[in-house]
Formats: structure tokens, sequence, C-alpha cells
């Protein structure tokens, strides 16, 4: 079991520090806005917020009450204060498209 969850570490992490790549869609040129909810990762141990990220199973959930609480968690981890609603939002965000974009996760629309 360690095997794959060290690789599901490595995934999420790979992700994280390349968002950009992932978010481009093939064939496009990039020069889009970076999202905001990066700034917050950016100084950040990657691999840490990883291993939080992961140390939930996220799966079942409503998307946006699992990313307001993935970057609840998040927030804390870093020790960050006094985020806004907003920057909470965008944070979350990221955290939950990055999952997705593992592909350890992937949202579906409910009927």
């Amino acid at each position: 079991m360690q095997p794959t969850y060290y690789s599901d570490v490595s995934k999420v992490a790979e992700v994280l520090r390349n968002f950009s790549k992932y978010r481009k869609k093939p064939g496009k040129q990039g020069g889009g806005k970076t999202w905001p909810g990066l700034k917050h990762s950016e100084q950040a141990d990657i691999d840490r917020i990883a291993i939080r990220l992961l140390s939930t199973s996220w799966g079942g959930r409503k998307a946006t009450k699992s990313l307001m609480e993935m970057a609840d968690t998040i927030e804390s981890l870093l020790c960050l204060t006094n985020l806004s609603w907003n920057q909470k939002w965008q944070m979350g965000r990221v955290l939950l498209s990055a999952l997705n974009y593992s592909s350890l996760y992937r949202l579906e629309r409910q009927n």
C-alpha cells in the first residue's frame, strides 16, 4: 500500500508544481493569467500540501464544500491567517483541480 500512497503524493505534488502546464490546452499558446489560488503555495513545501490533501478521502462529496475544506486544511498547514472567503475559494479551486489533473479524483455531475 505504501508505494501507491507515495506515488499518489508525487502525482499531486507534480501537478501543483507545474499547474499552469497542466491547465494549458494542447495546441494552444500559453500566456493566460495565473490562478490567484497558486500564490499561497509558491514558497510552501508542496509535498506536505499533497500529503495533507491525500490524508482525507474526498470521494462522494460535493465539490464546493470539499474545496473550501481543502482550503481550510491547507490554510492551517501553511499557518496563513486572515484569508478572505475569496482567497480560500481560489486556493480550493487550485487544490481540487490538482486532484483532478493528477487523475486520483474526478468530478461527476449529479442528475
